[in-house]
């Protein structure tokens, strides 16, 4: 029988500050963190790769470097008592079998550093680690680094001071005793922030659906990374909705762009989604209505009805809905407006994937869009209509707003939810 020696793999990661000479507000510090294979060991294959800064950290990643793509060296420089330096790392096991940690060893800091510093070395999520906890093949965990100021901290303009810290990891083939990482759960709720970046980069605008033959500008799904929560579903999926409009704007136009513009929002809604976080999406207030009519018949015939839009009955053929209620009152409900801006900070209109039917009289009635206004409002406006007994077309522009379901059971997330810090999918 091999001994327990020969089946395992040292990660160290080794912090070590060698000189602190804490002033007013100057620390200077260097760190490295490695991962070395010991000849005593058998080789497992972890690697430490993509290392990202957090937001706000005073370095930049440039300060980073990787060393033969398992040892990372930074040197950190923190001049103002409000500094602080963190980032993350991923520490992945590239082999067929899993593994756990059998051993965590961490150097304390003294009584008196303690006083100034402190550092923290986490999973992503600020969750601890433990002694047993699994990294399953081909799976990857990652860590968290943070150094700063204590949020109390009193500087000695003459302390000065130099100490060593370490820590480092022992890794073993998995056995019975290895439990699963229990990740802090996504405890979002209604008004929280998510940045959460989609996964298209651009997207071209299908005239034939529009019914508008100008040229478009091009859609950028990725501008769009701030989310707010409207709401968590009863099999803890979560609804949320962006913080702002698409920069472009999108024209329908006519009597095709009535037909189609509920199922064409949708389609560009689609190219939102996080395929990692996301399961669904739509326009906002998509609810099951027709997508594309393609009964035209009421379209064709003299008042088609004699009273505008306050059911769903006649929804099929065109006649309208009040499905998009639904959304409209989600938004209202967890954040207490329906108003957008752009990214210029700029109010914005954007489409509601919901139709509306309205009569005025037998020579003048109105196949309407729905749209919120710049101040917030609910509004509608045609796009074909019959005016003194004449079939007529126009066109009309807004921007999107998607709405995103995200998957259940997403932990291991950083940020508390706020807009200054917002839970971060990436």
């Amino acid at each position: 029988m091999k001994s327990e020696k020969n089946n395992k793999t040292r990660v160290i990661m080794l912090f070590i500050l060698l000189v602190i000479v804490i002033g007013y507000s100057y620390v200077n510090t260097k760190h490295k963190l490695s991962q070395k294979d010991n000849s005593s060991y058998k080789k497992v294959s972890i690697k430490l790769e993509n290392i990202k800064m957090e937001k706000g950290s005073i370095q930049p990643l440039k300060d980073i470097e990787i060393k033969n793509n398992d040892e990372v060296d930074f040197n950190i420089d923190l001049k103002n008592i409000n500094d602080y330096y963190s980032f993350t790392i991923d520490v992945v096991n590239n082999e067929a079998k899993d593994i756990m940690l059998s051993h965590l060893y961490n150097t304390s800091l003294t009584k008196e550093q303690e006083k100034y510093i402190e550092y923290s070395i986490t999973y992503n999520d600020n969750t601890e680690i433990k002694t047993g906890d699994l990294l399953k093949a081909g799976k990857k965990e990652t860590y968290r680094i943070m150094v700063k100021y204590k949020d109390n901290a009193v500087l000695d303009k003459n302390f000065e001071t130099k100490f060593f810290l370490s820590f480092s990891l022992d890794f073993v083939k998995a056995d019975s005793t290895a439990t699963e990482i229990k990740h802090k759960p996504f405890n979002v709720k209604t008004g929280d922030y998510i940045n959460m970046v989609p996964d298209t980069t651009t997207i071209p605008i299908d005239t034939s659906k529009t019914g508008y033959t100008n040229e478009q500008g091009v859609i950028n799904p990725k501008e769009l990374t701030l989310w707010r929560v409207i709401k968590i579903n009863s099999d803890n999926t979560i609804d949320i909705v962006s913080e702002n409009v698409s920069t472009a704007e999108v024209y329908f136009e006519g009597q095709t762009g009535y037909l189609n513009y509920v199922g064409y929002l949708n389609s560009l809604a689609k190219n939102y989604e996080n395929n990692k976080y996301t399961i669904a999406s739509r326009i906002v207030g998509f609810n099951n209505q027709t997508k594309y009519i393609t009964n035209t018949s009421m379209f064709t015939i003299k008042v088609p009805w004699r009273y505008s839009t306050t059911t769903n009955d006649n929804e099929s053929l065109g006649g309208g809905d009040i499905l998009h209620i639904s959304d409209i009152n989600l938004i209202n409900e967890a954040l207490d407006t329906l108003k957008c801006n752009n990214l210029n900070q700029e109010a914005a209109t954007y489409w509601i994937a919901s139709r509306y039917y309205y009569y005025r009289n037998t020579n003048n009635y109105y196949w309407n869009y729905r749209y919120i206004d710049t101040n917030g409002r609910e509004d509608f406006d045609n796009l074909y209509y019959v005016r003194n007994a004449k079939f007529q077309s126009r066109a009309a522009k807004a921007s999107l707003r998607p709405i995103l379901t995200l998957k259940s059971g997403i932990s291991g997330i950083l940020g508390n939810g706020t807009k200054e810090d917002p839970y971060i999918l990436d």
